[in-house]
């Protein structure tokens, strides 16, 4: 494991592999902005890492010197030909979410050049054309950048280095480019120090000892609470602010107007600046000592951009007397694209018209400058310019840029205003889940309104065949632009995430802008622009081939919120599919209870069925779990793999014995995410599920449904009571991220002793 330290304290972590006397192969994007770094060999040993001794930015390959490596410790082999078939098994090795020397098995599914990606990868991945990927479906997460794919053979045939987050899309770098860069580090005496990519003029460069010292204890803190379990405590009452922000300014002030107070001063500006809201006083008296005692220091134009973050007078101030009065016309530029910046981060809806005023001449006095500055390897002037062009062209209340191609029946297509019509540009792409997901909602409106109030045009990440087929499926109704000719479209209207969306009047000014999939907001200011409210699409027959939602690369999606307060549909419900519980089933449906042997479920239907509107497939077993008192020979917890994206989890369930006591919550459901993020939710007695022996006639709760009803030969002798069984909804508050598995967890609240006879995912539209 490769474990690194910024100039702030941040740590982070990656893979690597052995490939020579002192030499390990990683990804450059894991060791980019590290201070240090250390590796930690599987037997514990851990060695420093001197620099660099090879570097391949443009295919994200470096190779790392080390003073040694532990006894036995081989390098992998590795061929520059290595035979690579589609279909063939490999294996990834890594650290996946920190879980060390992960082993993870896939298979080849593509070898592909950088040229033969999607036009929207290839602007953000911003490698060597001629880049040849290795595409697996073996799991690669964060922490695995880095890593060996090996072959069958243990043969090194590529460094897993990015992914499609929410697809099974995990891609490295091809082992030949290694081999290549392996030649130059034999042949080099030279080794590059960290940080590789920090201006030489940086003011943390380099680190003076005392604030080095304050830093580096900032970094074990940091790795201390990594461990910690933050359940019970929130990140901000931890925040490492509130002891190290006092050291630091006390730092300064013992040695005021020196490199150190100002190193001190910009690494408490920093660690402040994203802080809790407790923390902001002292980020303001921070704010007034660099601009009293370190006003014509150079390093300020890197002060300006860690204020960006910093909503206040005191920053503003700061930033526009930069602007006026900065020492040399490097700061006075950072400083005016700084506070461009956040004036326009400030702003909510459409800008008014003399805040764009003040952000555009902002922004024009950065590009006249003519500045060579870089924050973070990328040219400040470039900053300015792009963010220039999008407040002229692509914000709320202005007209967009020139959109005109090649459709893909062959015509040329142009967004054009005309009277009475709007229009709906959607950038979007096949590979695309949260774009599929949208498409019915824009069938919906062209139902609705018809092309002569609303002209719908697709720009797509796709060739012309791809589009083609879109078209002939039904899934997309209007006139589309495929590849190369959206290729300049994209460029122009600075599309980075997918779908992106933007509605427009009748008069040519854009209404609304949306990155990632909008969802009811979009139905909304449709609505809004051209009537009443649209109409659901009428419910279609379940096709269960259809593939799972996923998020886009890069993942800038915006995060849907949880729907736990809209009234639910059931005919909304979207793209079913039940989940396997094979694994976690332990009890018959025909088996009845020691204590009371008529007491089961032997009656419910078995096999493909619809249970208050939901299918579920049910078999002979079903999921029981342990109660406090009762069933104590059943497990506490199951684990379920589901490995989709999904809105709703429901469950066909109920409670084997009644709450006499105790908590309100029986159980929970916990979603495990591809990012190994996780989120729990309760399900609460009498809110999501009940006992199966109901007294009386049974009624909906207010998180489920009814389902079936039944009786049995104990039931008999109590004509008061009915069985039955409800189907339980559960909100997956993240329908964007890939659910790789859910916990179901008996809360062992009272007697109770919950089940589940079935579950099944689906959209929600």
């Amino acid at each position: 494991m490769i474990s690194t330290s910024d100039m702030t304290g941040g740590s982070g972590f990656g893979s690597g592999f052995v490939v020579g006397p002192g030499l390990i192969a990683t990804n450059h994007h894991v060791v980019e902005q590290a201070m240090k770094a250390e590796v930690r060999f599987r037997d514990g040993t851990t060695v420093k890492v001197d620099g660099c001794v090879a570097i391949d930015e443009g295919r994200d390959i470096v190779i790392l010197k080390v003073k040694s490596i532990p006894r036995g410790v081989q390098p992998l082999r590795s061929s520059r030909a290595p035979k690579i078939i589609l279909g063939m098994p490999v294996v990834a090795i890594g650290h996946p979410q920190g879980f060390s020397h992960t082993i993870s098995r896939g298979s080849v599914n593509a070898l592909r050049r950088t040229e033969e990606l999607p036009a929207t990868v290839q602007r953000d991945l911003q490698a060597n054309r001629n880049t040849t990927w290795v595409q697996t479906d073996a799991v690669i997460s964060n922490g695995s950048s880095g890593g060996p794919i090996l072959d069958s053979d243990g043969r090194v045939i590529g460094i897993a280095t990015w992914i499609i987050p929410g697809e099974q899309l995990g891609f490295a770098v091809h082992v030949s480019h290694l081999d290549e860069l392996q030649e130059q580090a034999s042949t080099t005496k030279q080794i590059v120090p960290f940080p590789l990519n920090s201006p030489a003029d940086h003011p943390m460069l380099p680190l003076e000892e005392e604030v080095a010292l304050v830093i580096n204890q900032l970094s074990r803190w940091m790795e201390e609470v990594m461990v910690r379990d933050l359940d019970e405590v929130s990140f901000d009452e931890i925040h490492p602010a509130k002891e190290f922000v006092p050291r630091l300014v006390k730092l300064a002030a013992s040695k005021p107007k020196t490199r150190t107070a100002f190193q001190a001063l910009y690494a408490a500006l920093q660690l402040g600046a994203s802080g809790p809201e407790w923390v902001a006083p002292q980020v303001v008296e921070v704010i007034k000592q660099l601009q009293r005692d370190h006003f014509r220091d150079k390093g300020l134009k890197y002060v300006a951009f860690a204020l960006i973050p910093v909503d206040s007078d005191v920053s503003r101030d700061f930033l526009k007397a930069m602007v006026q009065h900065g020492a040399d016309e490097d700061t006075k530029s950072c400083a005016a694209l700084a506070l461009a910046i956040q004036l326009k981060n400030g702003s909510t809806g459409t800008m008014a018209d003399d805040q764009r005023q003040l952000v555009s001449r902002l922004l024009k006095f950065a590009i006249q400058s003519g500045t060579t500055t870089e924050i973070q390897g990328e040219s400040v002037l470039n900053i300015a310019k792009s963010m220039h062009h999008a407040i002229e062209h692509l914000s709320v209340g202005v007209s967009p840029p020139l959109l005109k191609g090649q459709s893909s029946e062959g015509h040329s297509l142009t967004l054009a205003t005309k009277p009475g019509v709007a229009s709906l540009v959607l950038f979007s792409a096949s590979w695309c889940g949260p774009s599929e997901r949208l498409y019915p909602h824009l069938r919906n409106y062209l139902r609705q309104y018809g092309d002569e109030k609303l002209q719908i045009i697709g720009v797509y990440g796709d060739d012309m065949a791809t589009v083609k087929q879109l078209r002939q499926t039904g899934k997309v109704t209007w006139p589309s632009i495929p590849e190369p000719s959206s290729n300049a479209i994209f460029e122009t209207w600075q599309v980075n995430s997918l779908p992106t969306v933007y509605l427009i009047d009748e008069q040519g000014i854009i209404r609304f802008v949306s990155v990632g999939y909008p969802g009811q907001k979009l139905d909304q200011e449709v609505a809004k622009l051209l009537g009443p409210s649209v109409a659901p699409e009428p419910r279609q027959e379940i096709d269960s081939q259809r593939p799972p939602r996923t998020i886009v690369m890069p993942p800038r999606a915006a995060t849907a919120q949880p729907r736990s307060n809209q009234e639910f549909n059931v005919g909304l419900v979207r793209n079913p599919s039940p989940v396997d519980l094979s694994n976690a089933v332990n009890c018959g449906l025909a088996a009845g209870n020691p204590l009371v042997p008529a007491d089961h479920l032997g009656g419910v239907p078995r096999g493909d069925v619809m249970m208050a509107g939901i299918p579920f497939q049910i078999t002979d077993e079903y999921v029981q779990l342990k109660g406090k008192k009762l069933r104590e020979e059943y497990p506490l917890s199951v684990q379920v793999p589901v490995g989709r994206n999904f809105d709703y989890l429901f469950l066909l369930d109920g409670c084997k014995q009644s709450q006499t006591g105790g908590r309100s919550t029986v159980a929970t459901v916990t979603f495990i995410y591809e990012d190994g993020s996780k989120k729990r939710q309760e399900l609460n007695y009498g809110t999501h599920l009940t006992d199966y022996w109901v007294r009386g006639k049974p009624t909906d709760l207010p998180k489920a449904d009814l389902a079936w009803t039944g009786t049995n030969d104990a039931i008999q002798d109590k004509p008061a009571f009915t069985l039955s069984l409800f189907v339980t909804r559960v909100v997956n508050p993240y329908p964007e991220r890939k659910v790789e598995e859910m916990i179901y967890e008996s809360s062992y609240a009272g007697l109770i002793a919950p089940f589940a006879v079935a579950m099944t995912v689906a959209d929600y539209e």
